[in-house]
């Protein structure tokens, strides 16, 4: 059921540096009526942590968050 939902409704922003993924943030937004997202993880490689990256991922999340389906 999880994965399902998730498909559905999942949203996942990430940043690349040199073809690699370093950060991700994911979660879904079920309810685009109320405009209402749920952030699940924010994370990042250890090497690229308190530098910003994780910071970029969420604002992506939100960016794909806000388009409507």
């Amino acid at each position: 059921m999880l994965s399902s939902k998730f498909e559905k409704y999942g949203t996942v922003s990430y940043v690349c540096e040199n073809g690699k993924i370093i950060a991700i943030c994911a979660g879904d937004t079920i309810d685009q009526g109320q405009r209402f997202g749920y952030i699940s993880v924010v994370a990042s490689l250890p090497k690229y942590t308190n530098k910003g990256y994780g910071k970029v991922a969420v604002q992506g999340f939100i960016e794909k968050a806000r388009k409507p389906e």
